[in-house]
């Protein structure tokens, strides 16, 4: 297989993060904070900075954008190069988790009622997960 240029340091931050964590954790919890990420960068202005103004509070959630690929970036190549995971399997395990993050946060922050569909395509969403883990 050939590594790209950035293979020396996505090895040294698995190995890094292998000092924690088991391996295997390493793209569902770099995957699951970069959607927690992507949550607050879409709809962190309604919730976090309800009474910025427009321009300031686009800052803010770009600033959650720039932590998002600061995370996300390094744990999908990581993923891919070090672990050797599949690009298809990240690429549905990142809309699955970021799914589960909206739903779990959009409870905690909107106070929205869910349905029964609500908690039904969580657990299709759940299911979809594990097919691919």
């Amino acid at each position: 297989m050939v590594h790209s240029g950035a293979y020396p340091t996505l090895k040294q931050i698995v190995k890094v993060y292998a000092s924690v964590l088991p391996t295997w954790t390493f793209p569902i919890v770099t995957l699951t904070i970069a959607s927690c990420s992507v949550f607050f960068s879409w709809f962190g202005g309604s919730y976090l900075f309800y009474k910025e103004p427009l321009l300031p509070r686009m800052f803010y959630q770009w600033l959650f954008t720039m932590f998002e690929y600061s995370i996300l970036l390094p744990g999908i190549s990581g993923s891919v190069e070090v672990l050797g995971y599949s690009q298809n399997s990240l690429a549905i395990l990142v809309n699955a988790f970021q799914l589960i993050v909206y739903f779990v946060l959009n409870k905690f922050t909107t106070k929205v009622v869910y349905t029964w569909r609500h908690y039904v395509s969580c657990m299709l969403i759940l299911i979809a997960i594990a097919l691919v883990i």
